[in-house]
């Protein structure tokens, strides 16, 4: 049986473990069993480009999670999903999902349905401690819209950045480790899991064309493998965040040595034959980083700082040594939200990304300017809202748009409908899919 398949019997373990906690209606009243929580979360949506009007996606997904206390201070936290996308766009066939590790990979059934087991952790308390072991999802930093330090996971850019953080997450086999000392709190984590981006197909309706670059015309291409690390100790991330609160001031101080969910294309010429070998390979770096924030009144102001040190890019520059060079990267956001108007929320960050010894980075410039415009009020007794936010690249004039709209018709029941306008030069990461404008509408139920 492929290791992959296991996510499969691991799922249908899960939901009959939920069954059996449903139908036990004999436990014992001290039993912390019997305080097992089993929701269910089953969402369906659709999307539909502007022009010509065809459907870009229908999907459905039913995500059971289970939490159930096995002890007073250790449980375990089970997160499964069946995914299905009936038109079979976004990902087109079966996904190679080379970039993912085996104990990690989604179980593909057919072309058009997956299991995934997307959580399974122990939780333990030791004292005023927690250690978490299992697979789960680590969050750094809390910008909206782009990500500065939650790098930790890598991403599944099946949809770009258009799906939820949380679900486009790929969740990694990790040891962590949170430790109140004092004043601060220290979080060790341990990565052994050898997974990083994972890409649709040159297919797939969302194929970031932008950040690769075409080869010469009438130039032949030789694609390699992806080479992925293969020593789950020496290959391993690992990282620490301290925290505290100082003065009225949220900081934190991150460190992960990592290899780069990001593979660089390492480029040979054969001028004799014609031709350009081209093999993806991961390289290692450090980054060293911090986020604060503090009320001020009405107003947050927020921040997150990253420094990349020897982080390896891929070039256009044919005078670059295969293809690749190694430089530090500093990325930052400072963000101002605003909370003085009833049922309302207003957020606006300047994003800064600089790379220090930059050799015609494929897909950018040295230094790459973003800003991000976020607003949402609630109306008739929280029970609608309306949000809208806006990414926009001030170096090319390209970025994209998302209205949306939420109703909770039902307590455990909300609707939804919204949009996303991308706009600006197709050689921008945002413009490259102004062809693809879509408007969204679904469900989702709660049980």
């Amino acid at each position: 049986m492929k290791v992959s398949y296991l996510t499969t019997v691991l799922f249908f373990l899960m939901l009959g473990l939920i069954v059996n906690a449903q139908n036990d209606s004999v436990v014992p009243k001290k039993s912390y069993i019997s305080n097992t929580q089993f929701t269910m979360l089953i969402d369906a949506r659709t999307s539909i480009e502007f022009k010509p009007s065809d459907i870009q996606k229908a999907e459905f997904f039913i995500r059971p999670e289970l939490d159930m206390p096995l002890t007073k201070n250790f449980r375990l936290k089970v997160i499964g999903r069946l995914y299905a996308e009936i038109l079979d766009n976004l990902e087109p066939n079966k996904p190679a999902q080379d970039a993912v590790s085996e104990f990690s990979k989604r179980a593909i059934i057919g072309d058009r349905l997956e299991a995934e087991l997307r959580e399974f952790y122990f939780d333990w308390k030791i004292r005023k401690h927690y250690l978490t072991v299992g697979k789960q999802q680590i969050v750094w930093g809390k910008s909206d819209g782009l990500k500065i330090l939650d790098i930790v996971n890598p991403t599944n850019f099946r949809e770009f950045l258009l799906d939820d953080f949380d679900n486009s997450r790929i969740p990694l086999w990790s040891l962590k480790a949170d430790l109140k000392l004092s004043k601060i709190k220290a979080q060790l984590i341990w990565i052994p899991d050898l997974t990083y981006h994972d890409f649709p197909a040159q297919n797939g309706t969302f194929f970031p064309v932008a950040l690769f670059s075409n080869a010469p015309q009438g130039v032949s291409v030789i694609n390699n493998r992806l080479k992925k690390p293969k020593k789950i100790i020496k290959d391993a991330d690992y990282g620490i965040r301290l925290s505290a609160f100082l003065k009225g001031w949220d900081v934190t101080i991150n460190y992960l040595y990592q290899y780069d969910n990001f593979p660089v294309v390492k480029t040979i010429t054969d001028n004799v034959n014609n031709n350009i070998t081209i093999s993806p390979i991961f390289k290692r770096y450090h980054l060293f980083g911090g986020t604060f924030s503090n009320a001020f009144g009405s107003y947050t102001l927020r921040g997150e700082l990253g420094y990349s040190k020897g982080k390896y890019f891929s070039s256009s520059n044919s005078n670059v040594s295969e293809g690749i060079f190694k430089s530090d990267q500093i990325i930052g956001v400072l963000g101002v939200d605003y909370s003085g108007i009833s049922n309302s929320t207003l957020s606006i960050q300047l994003f800064e990304d600089y790379i220090y010894d930059n050799q015609n980075t494929v897909g950018r410039e040295s230094s790459e300017t973003n800003m991000s415009f976020l607003i949402d009020r609630r109306f008739a007794n929280e029970t609608l809202t309306a949000s809208i936010i806006c990414v926009q690249n001030l170096n090319r004039g390209d970025g994209f748009v998302r209205p949306k709209l939420d109703y909770l018709v039902l307590n455990n029941l909300t609707a939804f409908l919204g949009a996303d306008l991308f706009y600006g030069d197709k050689s921008g990461p945002f413009g490259q899919f102004k062809s693809l404008n879509r408007i969204s509408l679904g469900l989702q139920l709660g049980i």
